[in-house]
């Protein structure tokens, strides 16, 4: 499958736009690149709760939003728990992202309302960002590895099905940047996971090393989208994997967590 996107920047920042929703929807997967964080946080850092400035974190909230053209101030994002809890968000929740009063804990969102910006952050983990352009709604999902073997990927597409009555086969999928197959080494605990959720489809994303297993996230995503409806020839899945291209992108595991965040936003105007 080719990658299906474009490096675009503007002002500085620098970010990946999914060719697949040929710019119907304002969707971008933020690089690192382009902010005004110092330290271990250089520079488009847009984690709040990592221990970075929160006013630095703040203006590159600013930026970002400029860049791709989103009101960021009404962005709906929350605090990720690896759930498989997708909200269905609507104007009261505008800026929740940007309130540290919000406790709640959800790993995707999905709306039907233009105008209003859905997120979701990553530093290894998958984002998947979501669109129906004939049921006019979309999502934004958070996914690692329990999320992954949870099925939140196809959780939000349900969603989407129960509250905006989006045919599954009319939406289109990009899933972003991420650690790679061959970089996310991890113990048996994991495999066992995937193979609960996945039955026989998981073997061909599955490699055991030693003691250790190799795991495609993003091929196992894609999967979920399939089983939930979503045509094959309607995911993208980019090829970059963030663990390789520290250049880019936040890796969790290549900087031991010593790091900021990125996201991904999905906006209908």
């Amino acid at each position: 499958m080719p990658d299906g996107f474009t490096l675009k920047r503007r002002g500085g920042i620098t970010w990946l736009e999914p060719d697949i929703f040929e710019g119907r929807v304002r969707a971008a997967f933020m690089t690192r690149l382009g902010g005004v964080s110092h330290g271990i946080y250089e520079s488009l850092n847009l984690g709040l709760r990592l221990g970075d400035d929160r006013e630095s974190v703040l203006e590159n909230y600013r930026l970002a939003g400029e860049a791709v053209d989103i009101d960021i101030k009404r962005l709906v994002a929350f605090r990720q728990a690896h759930t498989d809890i997708v909200v269905t968000a609507s104007g009261p929740l505008a800026g929740c992202a940007f309130d540290p009063e919000v406790t709640a804990e959800a790993d995707g969102a999905v709306t039907n309302e233009t105008g209003l910006p859905l997120g979701v952050y990553a530093a290894d983990c998958v984002p998947i960002l979501l669109y129906n352009p004939k049921a006019r709604c979309a999502g934004a999902v958070h996914a690692g590895w329990r999320g992954t073997a949870s099925g939140i990927a196809a959780a939000a597409i349900k969603r989407m099905t129960g509250d905006f009555g989006s045919n599954p086969g009319d939406i289109l999928a990009a899933i972003g940047p991420r650690i790679c197959g061959g970089c996310f080494e991890t113990g048996p605990e994991v495999a066992r996971a995937m193979e609960e959720a996945f039955g026989l489809g998981a073997e061909g994303h599955i490699s055991q090393h030693g003691e250790k297993h190799r795991i495609d996230l993003g091929a196992l995503n894609a999967m979920w989208l399939t089983r939930a409806g979503v045509p094959k020839s309607s995911i993208a899945v980019s090829d970059m994997c963030t663990m390789e291209r520290r250049d880019l992108f936040w890796s969790h595991r290549g900087t031991h967590g010593e790091r900021g965040v990125q996201a991904a936003f999905i906006c209908m105007p």
